[in-house]
């Protein structure tokens, strides 16, 4: 088939690129596979070698290091003697037929107060910018998937995978290298779609209108893959969503020294007295990355619309033991805007009626994360975008098997 794409950015990807920095190549943010499908699996295999990798990763909660999964005895044993009596009473005395309407009514009625105000609010109210009343409880039943407390500490999110897979060479990135390379020369960079314009019937996208360099442009195609986030397409093509994202600047500190933690990942479950919400060093991943006597760290950070952040984050994990000050050589921020689409109650509806007026299009797909609005895992069934949208490598699309027309186009 005949493929043209615009690309928005100026490099394929998306979320899911690499990069070079103070000669290191550097994943955008924390990202690592995980899927239990073979097929996928050799897919995947066949575009670039993957190495097996045994997680590694640590939890920061309330000034102190905890395991990853989080360990009962150790988070009551840690934050004597607060905890070691109400986490279990809360617990025995929770409200267990209370409402399920929120992310907070759900943590009650299943954990109790203290693990729902210890450790599952702040982190996930940092992350969405919300009070967790207005979180879909959906995303409590996804992420706090057992009944008891104890199992649920336990469980973590490491039970989830205990070992992932990551490009042999390359960083995360080598993947959506390998799927860009065949088609390469029909990518337009830099090349921001602007309108749709609809057939007569309103049933049809006939051309995409978009501007590079300043020039218009345009773009005529049989079937048109966007990618682009689904409040964005849902305007384009006349109908105004109430679904919003959540942005995320990606913190990277240089540092003075081989290595500055063990660990894959950090997650740093306090609330917003920690600006970062994960940690990650890409040298534990492929120690080949970089110079050998320096390393580069990765910081997720949502509250990226405050003065400061950038100063607080790189401070924050100097606080939090991670390196020293004087380490620091270099820091930069790359920001993304609708990395975590934001699960608001009931956001399911609004979901429902964005894409049941795309349906009416019959030569127009979305797929991906942002364009689904969806924040899939990496074994939710589903092969990564770049496959049939290489501009937008982060998000996912489902791997049937149908005929495509001739000559699609992909707007990222």
């Amino acid at each position: 088939m005949d493929v043209e794409v615009i690309e928005a950015g100026a490099f394929a990807g998306g979320s899911a690129h690499s990069f070079v920095w103070n000669g290191h190549t550097c994943d955008w943010a924390a990202h690592r596979l995980f899927t239990r499908d073979e097929h996928i699996l050799q897919l995947i295999q066949s575009l670039t070698p993957l190495r097996t990798l045994d997680r590694v990763s640590a939890v920061r909660l309330a000034g102190k290091w905890l395991k990853d999964p989080v360990d009962a005895v150790q988070l009551c044993g840690r934050f004597f003697p607060h905890n070691t009596f109400t986490v279990p009473w809360t617990y025995l005395t929770r409200p267990r037929h209370l409402p399920e309407t929120s992310f907070r009514s759900y943590c009650l009625a299943k954990y109790g107060s203290r693990l729902e105000q210890f450790l599952f609010s702040p982190y996930t109210e940092k992350m969405f910018g919300i009070d967790a009343d207005r979180i879909s409880v959906e995303w409590a039943r996804k992420k706090t998937r057992l009944s008891g407390p104890l199992d649920v500490i336990r469980q973590g999110s490491k039970t989830k995978f205990n070992y992932f897979y990551y490009p042999q060479k390359g960083a995360f990135g080598a993947i959506g290298d390998a799927l860009l390379a065949p088609i390469e020369d029909f990518v337009k960079y830099n090349a921001r779609a602007t309108s749709i314009d609809l057939d007569p019937t309103g049933t049809r996208v006939l051309r995409v209108r978009y501007e590079r360099d300043g020039q218009p442009g345009v773009l005529e195609a049989d079937t048109y893959v966007s990618t682009l986030p689904l409040t964005t397409l849902c305007s384009m093509t006349g109908f105004e969503s109430p679904l919003t994202y959540r942005s995320v600047a990606a913190v990277y500190v240089h540092l003075n020294k081989p290595r500055a933690t063990p660990n894959h990942w950090i997650y740093c479950m306090d609330g917003k007295s920690m600006p970062v919400n994960r940690v990650c060093e890409v040298k534990n991943m492929w120690p080949g990355c970089g110079p050998e006597d320096t390393t580069v760290l990765c910081a997720e950070v949502t509250e990226c619309h405050t003065a400061g952040f950038e100063e607080a984050a790189v401070r924050g994990m100097a606080d939090a033991g991670i390196y020293c000050m004087e380490d620091v050589l270099d820091t930069t921020v790359v920001r993304r805007d609708f990395s975590y689409p934001v699960y608001c109650c009931d956001y399911e509806k609004d979901v429902d009626a964005a894409l049941a007026h795309l349906s009416r299009f019959a030569n127009l797909r979305s797929v991906g994360r942002a364009a689904r609005h969806a924040g899939n895992e990496r074994d939710d069934g589903a092969l990564p975008c770049a496959a049939a949208a290489p501009g937008r490598g982060h998000g996912q699309c489902h791997p049937r098997r149908r005929r495509i027309p001739s000559r699609p186009g992909t707007i990222s």
